[in-house]
């Protein structure tokens, strides 16, 4: 009876003593001294209430209160705060791991979850690698696809108007070899080598029923940093940087009224690249489906030619060569990725 009457006396002097707080951390320790280096004498789940210290609380917002700040904001002061563990006992938990509850305008100023990353989350993001928990230091990926998109509105400027294009889409095929690099423990980061072949064909009519194809080649070949952001059972998708350093050549058939000629023109410059893949995982052992998009950004550039003609088709001087804007390169690609 004794024992009874003790436990009700001190329930009742728990609650005009101490307010709640409600934990928004996933596990909440509390600690035997206010230290992150003490003794853990007890966890709490996230959205579990717990008793806090009633000197944290004022009675109200707008109620004058000699102790404590009318606006008392919790978070202002100390790092730890005041509460009790299962058997009764001091134990202190620290602020930014609870919001304390008090029903009134004060919960506006402190937040309802815990900003960033949680540091008591040890829950590991699923699906989870297939040779968890040993994950190998070494991992490789290689793949390759073709591609298909728009080829960009460049060709020779010629001394005759252009009365007619007719260009074709650009289609290429490509191969890239990668390796997770040694500090990423969820194998999301690869880091690797692209290299890419582009071609095109511009078939041109002119104004002097004269006309001209143009041959278009494009080898690329750079570095590339791949990031998986969403990762299922049976999809992947990542995002993927890269700078490429691509030999462009033209190939020129000019075919004028009286006379015709073909040269070349070439050039060599740095562009940077970002693409976009979707990954059906798995459609033979360890081989997966690839599908996305390139984006290729062009610099304005010229590109001259290999050799000089005598022949009165062709500009003279700094016309003489091909002048390409600056834009953005659209294509789509498909393709097999392998993983060893």
């Amino acid at each position: 009876m004794k024992k009874l009457s003790g436990l009700l006396f001190y329930l009742i002097s728990l609650t005009l003593t101490a307010g709640q707080a409600v934990v928004i951390v996933w596990e909440a320790p509390l600690f035997y001294r206010p230290s992150m280096n003490s003794k853990i004498l007890q966890t709490f789940r996230k959205g579990e209430k717990i008793f806090i210290h009633d000197r944290y609380f004022a009675k109200s917002p707008f109620e004058t209160n000699y102790d404590i700040k009318p606006q008392y904001n919790p978070f202002d002061e100390d790092e730890f705060l005041e509460t009790l563990d299962r058997n009764g006992n001091t134990a202190w938990i620290p602020k930014k791991f609870v919001k304390l509850i008090t029903m009134d305008t004060r919960e506006f100023n402190t937040p309802i979850s815990f900003s960033g990353i949680d540091p008591t989350d040890y829950r590991l993001e699923e699906p989870l690698p297939d040779d968890f928990p040993f994950i190998a230091a070494k991992k490789l990926r290689a793949g390759a696809f073709l591609s298909m998109g728009h080829s960009l509105d460049q060709s020779y400027p010629y001394k005759s108007r252009i009365t007619q294009r007719s260009p074709e889409s650009r289609k290429g095929l490509g191969f890239y070899y990668g390796k997770k690099m040694e500090f990423d423990l969820t194998d999301r980061f690869y880091f690797g080598g692209l290299f890419r072949m582009d071609f095109a064909n511009n078939k041109l009519f002119l104004e002097n029923d004269g006309d001209a194809l143009e041959k278009q080649l494009h080898l690329a070949i750079g570095p590339f940093i791949s990031y998986d952001f969403y990762r299922s059972e049976n999809w992947k998708w990542s995002q993927v940087g890269a700078a490429q350093i691509q030999f462009s050549r033209y190939d020129i058939h000019y075919h004028g009224q009286f006379e015709s000629d073909r040269r070349v023109f070439s050039t060599v410059q740095i562009l940077p690249l970002a693409s976009t893949q979707i990954y059906y995982l798995d459609v033979f052992p360890k081989v997966d489906l690839l599908f996305g998009m390139n984006i290729l950004l062009n610099l304005s550039h010229s590109v001259e030619a290999n050799n000089k003609s005598d022949v009165s088709l062709w500009n003279d001087g700094a016309e003489d060569s091909i002048h390409v804007e600056s834009g953005a390169q659209f294509s789509y690609f498909l393709g097999l990725q392998a993983r060893y």
